[in-house]
């Protein structure tokens, strides 16, 4: 039953992504669309069942937006590579939180969000294979 809980977070996380990003009259929605995601980090569970729940949203956000390149043909390694390991990559600041909830309290881990989803914006401007749309920012513009 847990783990049902657990993908329901993760789909809801991806559903308010993808209106948030595709929609561009709900942009607002980008400022709720981690607290699923925040509330998976204080479930108790394996590291790979929680990167797991992580990974799902971001992948299934990630073949959605891209879904009209593959539709145009536009089928390079690097879109492939790119959508199996950037929401590995993504995983990584809610990861962090968990580890930091762990630790210490959910305060701390609530003020360290931030930080870790900055660094992650940080390592996706200067990282060389980065999908430069792929920044939530842009929804806002």
């Amino acid at each position: 039953m847990k783990i049902v809980g657990e993908i329901k977070y993760s789909l809801l996380a991806a559903l308010i992504l993808l209106l948030a990003w595709e929609v561009k009259a709900l942009f607002f929605l980008l400022f709720v669309a981690f607290l699923p995601l925040l509330h998976i980090v204080q479930i108790k569970q394996s590291f790979w069942r929680s990167f797991l729940s992580f990974y799902i949203p971001f992948f299934l956000f990630f073949g959605f937006s891209n879904l009209d390149l593959f539709l145009e043909g536009f089928k390079t390694t690097a879109l492939v590579v790119g959508l199996l390991t950037l929401p590995a990559i993504w995983s990584l600041p809610f990861l962090l939180s968990k580890w930091t909830y762990k630790k210490s309290s959910t305060t701390l881990m609530l003020l360290a969000f931030p930080f870790y989803y900055t660094a992650l914006e940080v390592l996706n401007y200067y990282w060389e294979i980065a999908f430069p749309w792929h920044h939530l920012g842009l929804a806002l513009s």
